[in-house]
This record gives structure tokens, C-alpha cells and sequence, in this order.
């Protein structure tokens, strides 16, 4: 064999490999492909605000779905009793554990989450048409912060700075579990302070890490008054599925003088944001 053939064999050696990536890349890129034409386009929205700025009430405004929710805030089981007559249409779920001195057992909660996130996939998997709730995203990234510095209130870090990666992982992990579920989903958390470059609060901003970057659409609520009347608002800051919408404010509830009036935001519950 001549030295020339010796130096052919490698080069064949790796087109075939090459070929065989690309020909399996194109079963790969046609099952994605498939898969994406066949679904609808999806609800997967993140609501912020205030505290008691009807964010949950928002969440829950779909009476035609199974609505399945990941209360970490415990904020939706009052909304569920005054404004749903405790429906078996919405399934509430506190994954806390906590010991008898009141502190986090993470692990335990966690776990208590997958769980929850598991039995919402299986009713899916049976036909439901489910909308999947995650209330408390800033409550969970306290909790994984706890788990980290002993404080859910970062301030100054008391770990090293590459220690942060043992909050963002179980943070996201949970997380990404819950937005891999095959339907509509709404992401709920509080406002916190935004600060300028000298330190002073220039405004308020979503309390949920880097979350909102996975969100499709994203809703800010607030609460104001008009006259004797308190009305509660509701913004769509952004949306990758209804662009034209972006800057609308609804009058979701108003409250006056033995008075209740309830709109909510009509598009959010026709899955048209």
C-alpha cells in the first residue's frame, strides 16, 4: 500500500462520520419539526406585581380548563374559596415541608414539587386540557437562596461567588421540569425595587432571576384609584404570539361603594395574548 492510500484512509474514515451525523441530524431535525407543527401556539405567560393586584385571580380566570397549580406563595387557595366555590376543576398543591422549628426542608419540598409536576404530566398524558400555575416564583428563588447563604435575602453574599450555581441549579431545574409540560402555563411572582447605577430605586422589576427570559408573554399588574373606585390594572408588557397587543391595559376588577366588578383580561382567557 503506497503512503498516498495511507493518508486517503483517514479522510474517508471521517466523511462517513460526517455523513452518518448529518443523515441522523435530518431524523432528528424532522421529529422537531413534526412536533412543532402539530401544536398549537402555546400559552406560557409570566404575571408580576405588587402584592393583592389580582395576580392570581388572573391565573385562575380560565373556566373552560383543569387547572392545576404549584402554590408555593399559598396565594391561590383564597382566590380558589371567594371566587371559585372550591371547584375540583382547580387542584391546589403546597409542596412545603417544614420542620417543627418552622424551617425548610428543601430537599422534601422539591421533591413534593416533582411529584406534583409529574401527576399534572400524566393528566395531560389522559386527554386534560390543563393549565399548568406556578405561583411563588420569587418564593421558590428565596428558598434556594436559603439553601445557599442561611438568608433568602441575598444582600451581601456570605459564599463564595461561584457557590451561586447551587442556587440557579435546583432554581431552574424545577423550573424547566415545569415549562416542559405539554400545556398552557402561567409563571406568577412579586415586584421588587429596581436600583439605578447610584443606588436609588428607579422603578420596580419581576422577582424572578433571569426567568422572565423563557416567558412568551408577560403581564405587570398594579392597583389604582379612579374617583371613590379602586380599579386594579393589568398591562402586557411584551408577547412573541400577539405583538399587536403589546402596551394594552385592561381594568381587570373595580371595586367601589357595595360594588364588585371582574373583566379580567378577556384575551388571556381565549389564549389570544
Amino acid at each position: 500500500m503506497s503512503l498516498t492510500s495511507k493518508n486517503k484512509q483517514p479522510a474517508v474514515a471521517n466523511e462517513m462520520i460526517e455523513n452518518q451525523r448529518v443523515i441522523a441530524f435530518q431524523d432528528k431535525l424532522k421529529k422537531q419539526t413534526e412536533g412543532r407543527l402539530a401544536r398549537s401556539s402555546r400559552l406560557v405567560c409570566g404575571i408580576w406585581g405588587e402584592p393583592k393586584t389580582v395576580k392570581s385571580g388572573l391565573a385562575l380566570d380560565f373556566p373552560n380548563k383543569q387547572i392545576y397549580v404549584l402554590d408555593w406563595d399559598n396565594g391561590c387557595e383564597p382566590t380558589w374559596r371567594q371566587n371559585h366555590e372550591m371547584t375540583d376543576r382547580i387542584t391546589l398543591w403546597n409542596p412545603e415541608v417544614r420542620n417543627q422549628n418552622g424551617e425548610l426542608d428543601i430537599q422534601k419540598s422539591e421533591a413534593n414539587s416533582e411529584d406534583f409536576v409529574l401527576f399534572v404530566k400524566s393528566k395531560i398524558a389522559e386527554g386534560e386540557d390543563v393549565l399548568f400555575v406556578f405561583d411563588g416564583v420569587d418564593k421558590w428563588l428565596d428558598c434556594c437562596t436559603l439553601n445557599v447563604t442561611g438568608s433568602s435575602k441575598i444582600g451581601k453574599p456570605q459564599k463564595m461567588k461561584f457557590e451561586w450555581g447551587k442556587r440557579n441549579a435546583p432554581f431552574y431545574s424545577l423550573l424547566m421540569m415545569c415549562k416542559n409540560l405539554d400545556c398552557d402555563q402561567i409563571y406568577i411572582t412579586h415586584a421588587k425595587a429596581d436600583y439605578g447605577a447610584t443606588g436609588e430605586v428607579i422603578g420596580s422589576k419581576p422577582n424572578w432571576h433571569n426567568w422572565g427570559d423563557y416567558m412568551f408573554q408577560i403581564i405587570s399588574t398594579r392597583r389604582t384609584r379612579k374617583k371613590n373606585d379602586v380599579v386594579y390594572k393589568a398591562e402586557l408588557l411584551s408577547s412573541k404570539t400577539n405583538t399587536a397587543l403589546v402596551g394594552k391595559t385592561w381594568e381587570s376588577l373595580t371595586v367601589g361603594t357595595g360594588k364588585v366588578s371582574w373583566t379580567g383580561i378577556p384575551e388571556l382567557r381565549e389564549g389570544l395574548i
